[in-house]
């Protein structure tokens, strides 16, 4: 397999590059973007009838510019959604409570109408 990079040896610079972490917060900096592509040989290509055709692929490298003011941002950010998230936390919590119960007593429910239903003398040889 070949490898080869776009046209030069030298990353792209990228002004106001977003970043989004996986718990939603976005972040805006500057990165450096190398791309690298690789020429598969022909035994490793689709046919050529194929939607999704392999003749190249890419590898891009990422170097992003985060500075402390970007950290700083994104810890204050997590800290305010942590104190919201808290109080949901415990209306959460007792709506879990009811939630079980209610499907517990609904399971209950069921089970009693089902032997009802199936085994109506079940109950009746215990007396």
């Amino acid at each position: 397999m070949e490898a080869y990079r776009a046209n030069s040896n030298e990353f792209i610079r990228c002004k106001d590059f977003k970043i989004i972490t996986l718990d939603g917060i976005h972040i805006h900096c500057d990165a450096l973007l190398l791309p690298i592509f690789f020429e598969f040989p022909s035994d490793l290509h689709f046919k050529r009838s194929s939607v999704f055709p392999n003749d190249f692929e890419s590898f891009i490298v990422l170097k992003y510019d985060i500075t402390i003011e970007h950290i700083n941002l994104v810890l204050k950010h997590r800290n305010q959604m942590a104190l919201a998230d808290k109080d949901e936390r415990n209306e959460d919590f007792e709506d879990q409570i009811v939630k079980k119960l209610n499907t517990t007593l609904d399971y209950s429910f069921l089970a009693s109408l089902f032997k009802d239903a199936f085994y109506p003398n079940e109950g009746e040889e215990g007396k």
